[in-house]
């Protein structure tokens, strides 16, 4: 409905899921300080009180926007992809595809396509926003949400699952960092600007080379055992959860459309849940062994990160094969492009 800010509200939606987890973090000291006034029981039931009244608000707010038929803006949609498809049947399909390059191309003389340009001729010529679901999820790209979001939630989750053990192997007694952990992770909301910036400036895909780098660098500090060190680690950490959920999000609306983004992230999210339940025999491996070995664990989670950057560095080579040049240096669909279904 706001595309033009579409990037940032996916990001603040995305940063404020883990900003929620503050909420636990804040009740402990209250319960452990007055734990008659505030016990478990009281705080529950009055954030119970609290989701009852915002749940409710949501309620209100959704039908407010069904009677304003805000399914208005899919339609739009749709009709602007459909503005340049109305030729007739025996029309030349490169020429058709030729006037999709042109929209797109920049007018300067330099010749140049952009890999943001590039993307977005592929969306383009490829209907990706007008195919029904059943065929979205046999495009490549929705392979890539898949894998891309199913490595990275298990190496993220299983780091949250065992932060407080990792950090006690490395002289953690009293428990001091693994506090800071949860007090870091809900800081995300702090990358907002950046990622909106990275998304509006070098485009989706760059936004997901910065997500595969951050991945990569917690991964690797985290086998440092430095106590210091993993302080910081813990905000690298977090800018990368914030980039890889807001990233996905934005992927997916930009690539789908809004008339499907939904479904697909709901799609892509709980299968990538069920592939994260493989965390539980890591930790399992990890913590009840003679020693602990969250250092094998944990550089087997660092070479997860391959099959993120390997489908990003395919994605932009099948983006790049799509366009191509003439011999009178005129911009060219390739025959690939037409194919990649």
């Amino acid at each position: 409905m706001l595309p033009e800010y579409q990037a940032a509200i996916l990001a603040t939606g995305s940063c404020l899921f883990d900003a929620s987890s503050l909420v636990f973090a804040v009740f402990n000291p209250i319960n452990n300080n007055y734990p008659d006034r505030f016990s478990r029981k009281n705080l529950f039931l009055g954030y119970s009180t609290v989701a009852v009244a915002l749940y409710g608000s949501i309620i209100v707010c959704w039908w407010q926007l069904e009677r304003h038929d805000w399914k208005a803006v899919v339609d739009a949609e749709a009709t602007a992809a459909n503005a340049n498809d109305d030729e007739s049947d025996d029309e030349d399909d490169n020429e058709r595809q030729q006037a999709k390059v042109a929209e797109i191309t920049p007018s300067d003389d330099t010749g140049t396509i952009s890999m943001i340009q590039k993307y977005l001729l592929r969306v383009k010529i490829l209907g990706l926003h007008k195919i029904p679901l059943e065929k979205q999820i046999r495009t490549f790209d929705f392979a890539l949400v898949l894998l891309f979001v199913s490595s990275h939630m298990l190496r993220a989750n299983f780091l949250i699952e065992s932060v407080n053990e990792v950090v006690a192997t490395y002289g953690d007694e009293d428990g001091f960092y693994a506090m800071v952990f949860g007090f870091v992770l809900p800081a995300g909301v702090v990358f907002i600007p950046f990622i909106e910036y990275t998304i509006s400036k070098y485009g989706v895909v760059a936004s997901l080379d910065v997500t595969n780098v951050l991945g990569v660098v917690w991964g690797s500090l985290l086998l440092i055992p430095s106590l210091p060190l993993q302080a910081f680690n813990f905000l690298i950490f977090t800018g990368f959860r914030a980039y890889l959920y807001s990233t996905l999000s934005t992927f997916i609306a930009m690539t789908f459309g809004v008339a499907t983004m939904g479904r697909v992230i709901g799609f892509s999210f709980t299968t990538s849940a069920v592939f994260t339940l493989l965390q539980y025999p890591a930790a399992s491996y990890a913590e009840n062994g003679p020693e602990p070995e969250f250092t094998t664990v944990n550089s087997m989670s660092l070479g997860l990160c391959l099959i993120p950057i390997a489908l990003v560095c395919y994605y932009k080579s099948v983006l790049t094969a799509g366009v191509g040049q003439s011999t009178d240096g005129k911009t060219t669909v390739a025959s690939e492009t037409t194919s990649l279904l």
